[in-house]
């Protein structure tokens, strides 16, 4: 049997962060690991090593300043594991869920494929919208 402080642990997701800059009573976390792709002697090459260093700037996510936190610090921050599918359930299945669900109804209703096609683009950049403007 699982201690119950134990099995509490394991209903979250803990990592570290480091505070890089604090504005508007809001701290910016460093959320990439650069520690695996700096190390390796093929990082010029790499296509991992080329796509972190694309899009680096996006490894830093603003959150609510928490008292006494200054820039530079390590801070701890935990998800419950139920939060964290459910996010990830949100950003990359319930988009592709919406496109075959539309592209069945247009199957069913006889649309040309090349119609069909464009409905799907636009709907999925409608639910990655519709996504991103509800997570802020």
């Amino acid at each position: 049997m699982i201690e119950s402080e134990n099995f509490n642990k394991l209903m979250y997701m803990k990592s570290d962060f480091q505070v890089v800059k604090i504005e508007n009573n809001q701290m910016f976390l460093n959320v990439g690991n650069k520690n695996s792709c700096g190390s390796c002697a093929a990082n010029k090459s790499c296509g991992t090593g080329v796509l972190a260093r694309y899009f680096d700037h996006f490894n830093t996510i603003a959150y609510p300043l928490r008292p006494g936190v200054k820039e530079g610090d390590l801070i701890s921050l935990e998800i419950s594991n139920k939060t964290l599918f459910l996010r990830a359930f949100a950003l990359y299945i319930a988009p592709l869920l919406v496109v075959f669900i539309a592209l069945f109804v247009m199957q069913i209703f006889e649309f040309i494929e090349s119609i069909q096609i464009l409905v799907s683009i636009f709907i999925l950049l409608a639910t990655f919208i519709t996504l991103r403007i509800s997570t802020k």
